[in-house]
Order: C-alpha cells, then sequence, then structure tokens
C-alpha cells in the first residue's frame, strides 16, 4: 500500500526542483515579491520533506555515496562552526539559513532523486528554459521596458545588470545542449543561432568577467564537439554582429578593456585591502556570509579615496573564500572543485557519445568558465548565485553513480528498481 504512494512523491520531487530551477533567476515578476519568495522556497524545501517522507515509507534512510561526500561534509562544518567565531553572528547565521543551506539541500535532493537518465536532461533542459526565458524579458526590458537605464540588460527585476550576469553565466553552459540535442541540419542552425542570441544576451549585460567566463565555457564545449571550423566561424560571425549592429554601450565597454587592465577595473585595491585583513585571521577567517566582507572592509581600509568607501564584496574567488572562512575554507572548496573535476574529465573520457555524456562536457565547461574564470574577477561561487554550481555537482556525481563509476549505498530492492526504471 505505501509503495503506491512512491511514484506520487518521486513526480512531485521532480516537479519542485524543477521549478525551483526555473525560478532561479526570478526576483520579483508579476506578483509581490514575498509571494514568489514563497512559492520557491516551498519548491525546494516540500521535495526536501518528500524525499525523507520516501524514505521513511520505504524504512530506507541510506543515502546516494559520492567521492566529494567528505570535502563537502568538511566545508559544511567549517561553514556551520563560522558562527561561533564571526565578527557578525547574525549575519553568518542569515547567510547560512538564506544560501548555504539552500545549497547543499539542492545538492541532496537532486543527487538522491534525480538517478535516471532522463530525469537528469530534464534538470539540464530545464535550466536551459530558464535562460531563455530570462533573456527574453531582458531584451523586453532593455528595448521597451523601464529598466534599461540599469546600463545592461536586466529582467525580473534583478536591477544590477552585472548580478543579471552572475545568473545568466551560470545557466548558460546548459544551452548548448541544444546543439546536441537535435540531428537535422535545420535545426542545428536555430540551435546555433540560440547560442549565439545566448551570448549576445551576456555581452548586453556589459559585465566583462561575465563575457570572458561565457566565452571560456564555450570554447571548451566546442572543443569537445568536434566542429573547430563552424565554431570559428560562428565566433567571428557573432563578434561581427555584436559590433555592428550591437549598442554603443557594448563597444565602448569593451574598448575600456585595454586602459583598465592594469587596475582590472580597480578590483585590485579592494583586493589589497582583502590580503591585509585576511593576514589577520589566516585559517577560518572572519564568518560565512555575503555582506561579512564589507564590515572588514570598512576596517581595514586605509588611504582609500572617499569614493570608494562602500563597497559591499571582494570581486575575486579566492578573497571571497579566505575572508570568510580562511585557508580551512578555500582547500576544502577547491577540494571539491577540482575533485569533481577530475571525476568528470575521466567520465568523458570512459563515456560514449550520448546525453550523459553531452551533459558531462557542458558542467565541465561550465564550472571552469562561469565558477572558475568569471570568478576570478567577481563573487559568484557563495550565496544563491552558486545554486547552479551545486546543481551540476549533484548532476555530475549522480551520473558517476549510475553509468558505473561508483557503487550506490542502496538496499538492494532499490538498486533493482533503479535499474528496472533505467529499462524504461
Amino acid at each position: 500500500m505505501k509503495d503506491r504512494w512512491i511514484p506520487w512523491i518521486d513526480r512531485s520531487i521532480e516537479g519542485g526542483i524543477l521549478l525551483f530551477i526555473f525560478l532561479f533567476p526570478v526576483k520579483e515578476f508579476i506578483i509581490s515579491n514575498d509571494a514568489i519568495s514563497l512559492i520557491k522556497w516551498m519548491a525546494l524545501y516540500l521535495p526536501f520533506g518528500l524525499w525523507i517522507l520516501k524514505m521513511v515509507l520505504r524504512k530506507d534512510s541510506s543515502l546516494v555515496r559520492t567521492p566529494i561526500d567528505r570535502p563537502i561534509l568538511l566545508y559544511t562544518i567549517v561553514v556551520v562552526a563560522s558562527v561561533f567565531y564571526s565578527i557578525d553572528r547574525i549575519e553568518t547565521l542569515a547567510g547560512i539559513r538564506g544560501s548555504y543551506l539552500k545549497a547543499i539541500v539542492l545538492y541532496l535532493v537532486v543527487l538522491n532523486n534525480f538517478q535516471t537518465k532522463e530525469k537528469v536532461k530534464r534538470l539540464a533542459v530545464t535550466f536551459a528554459v530558464s535562460f531563455v526565458v530570462t533573456i527574453g524579458v531582458g531584451f523586453y526590458n532593455y528595448e521597451i521596458g523601464q529598466y534599461n537605464i540599469a546600463g545592461g540588460i536586466i529582467a525580473f527585476e534583478n536591477r544590477n545588470h552585472n548580478t543579471m550576469g552572475k545568473i545568466l553565466g551560470g545557466s548558460f553552459p546548459f544551452l548548448l545542449l541544444a546543439f546536441s540535442a537535435v540531428k537535422r541540419p535545420i535545426w542545428k542552425g536555430i540551435a546555433i543561432l540560440l547560442i549565439l542570441l545566448g551570448l549576445f544576451a551576456i555581452f548586453m549585460t556589459l559585465s566583462r568577467a561575465t563575457w570572458a567566463g561565457a566565452v571560456f565555457a564555450f570554447l571548451i564545449w566546442g572543443m569537445h564537439q568536434n566542429w573547430k571550423k563552424v565554431m570559428t566561424a560562428a565566433m567571428i560571425l557573432f563578434l561581427f554582429i555584436l559590433f555592428s549592429f550591437g549598442p554603443d554601450s557594448v563597444a565602448q565597454r569593451f574598448a575600456l578593456l585595454e586602459t583598465q587592465i592594469n587596475t582590472i577595473s580597480n578590483r585590485t585595491p579592494i583586493w589589497e585591502v582583502a590580503f591585509q585583513e585576511f593576514k589577520e585571521r589566516p585559517l577560518l577567517g572572519y564568518g560565512y556570509g555575503l555582506n561579512i566582507f564589507e564590515k572588514v572592509y570598512e576596517d581595514g581600509r586605509t588611504g582609500q579615496p572617499e569614493e570608494a568607501m562602500k563597497v559591499t564584496h571582494e570581486h575575486n574567488l579566492f578573497f571571497a573564500l579566505l575572508i570568510q572562512n580562511g585557508i580551512i575554507g578555500m582547500v576544502l572548496y577547491f577540494w571539491i572543485f577540482i575533485r569533481t573535476l577530475i571525476l568528470i574529465y575521466k567520465m568523458i573520457l570512459s563515456t560514449a557519445v550520448g546525453s550523459d555524456r553531452e551533459i558531462l562536457v557542458v558542467i565541465f565547461s561550465g564550472m571552469i568558465g562561469e565558477y572558475f574564470i568569471h570568478a576570478l574577477a567577481d563573487r559568484n561561487n557563495v550565496g544563491n548565485l552558486a545554486l547552479p554550481l551545486w546543481a551540476m555537482l549533484a548532476l555530475a556525481m549522480a551520473v558517476w553513480n549510475r553509468i558505473g563509476q561508483g557503487a550506490p549505498n542502496h538496499s538492494p530492492a532499490h538498486r533493482v528498481e533503479s535499474r528496472l526504471v533505467e529499462v524504461k
């Protein structure tokens, strides 16, 4: 009798997570901000509760085991423990509750409930659909709506175009799946145009760090497609269209690279203060939290012009990790990150052409492009902006678990059921 509820629970878990992923870019749209926040909260935590219920009904509380379990557990312990030594415990608690907890819940629910090939594909496609909808709203707002005063493409009242760059950068790699999902030449052409439109939207954010991350992701993915000539021609065409017909602000922004390359858009003074403050607490940092650095910067800033007084974050992956959780936090973070990349690369080499391999290539490209290259000049590795990264980690480990690289820590009956579902 209890088993009759399991399929309904599974569908509800999947539906909730897909809704959460689709709404990831949405800050406020049509309905009130409180309402959309409640919907997103339920779309994430209701599946988590249903997953717990499923384990109770099955009398099986075992979890899928992966090679990154240990570093994730240790990193989580460091993040939570930072409450006790944080310079602002309220901010640290808010950061854990408001962002890191979401990341861990998303990771666990996806890893343990998206084990079949079709579920993995649907989640990846949801990221791509969310990206397309977001840029559609962004173009509308830029050309017709009231928010183009922000200086670049924005959508769903994410009022800062740099924030939009981070949002689009995290989901753009999944758009690349459009090329491999179709077979006929005409659809291949449409897929390429859609990808180029996505790149154009990213350039319209006017965030140069996002440009670099997206281009790296595109090029890494392209090398695995073995169509270098087509990719090169597409990039040349894209750049020609961009600078011939794009807004003047894009070309002007790109021209600033030459004059600002030494200061990297005035980030180096921020990094100097961050490094000096890091040396005061090198092992464990100042505590997890999105606004911790603002307090650290104001305390440590000396000789800075008054205009540079308000700095909200570190603008760098390394310094964000070092300030919040010190050397220990940074080592654990990169243990997770690099270990996952190595596993993905090995799976790509050993996996036959198909949807699993395509998704692994996309994740590999996105992790390097967005969460390393882009993150060198911006902070997109913490907070809600890191949710696509944790989804990538979960998807990669779900594929690793399913295709025989690892052994799931499930009961024999559940393993048989998983195989039957996969055959179907």
